[in-house]
């Protein structure tokens, strides 16, 4: 059976702090994927292209349409990249396997991610920020008090503090 991704969450109500009704894309930017070799968990900072009219102006700041966040996979295995670069967008299917487990598709045309983890998803990481048509990261506006004051933009995919944490 394949579920929506945004189903998978184990924290759905972060998302909805920036959204006015759940954000139900099929396809996100995924900006970059971090494999964490103690977890082993996956990382994978996305967005959700052409959602402005869903976010709550009461919570974001002027200018901004576009939300940015990590999906974390915990318990991850049998990872497999191939392909282009990113960003890329992607369709992002999740099929349910036995035992709490979950299989995970990104098809991005070019770029293409798959493995297994367990079900429960972690969002975390949001910020807020104008769209950009190259899908770059400009200034970046964190909803968590430390990521605001310790970050305007993402860093680099090697920061291990960044990526692995949610």
């Amino acid at each position: 059976m394949t579920t929506h991704w945004a189903d998978t969450l184990r924290n759905p109500e972060k998302l909805l702090e920036l959204y006015r009704t759940p954000p139900r894309g099929d396809v996100l930017r995924i900006h970059s994927l971090h494999l964490n070799r103690r977890g082993p968990a996956l990382t994978l900072r996305a967005s959700l292209p052409q959602q402005a009219g869903l976010l709550r102006e009461d919570r974001t700041e002027p200018g901004c349409d576009t939300v940015e966040f990590h999906l974390q996979f915990l318990d991850v295995a049998d990872v497999r990249v191939t392909g282009g670069r990113l960003p890329a967008d992607a369709a992002v299917a999740i099929t349910e396997l036995r035992e709490s487990r979950i299989a995970v598709r990104i098809d991005g045309g070019r770029t293409d991610i798959a493995f297994t983890g367990n079900r429960a998803v972690s969002v975390g990481r949001l910020s807020t920020r104008a769209a950009t048509p190259d899908g770059s990261s400009p200034v970046h506006h964190y909803t968590g008090r430390v990521d605001a004051l310790r970050y305007s933009a993402p860093p680099a995919t090697w920061e291990e503090n960044y990526y692995a944490r949610v």
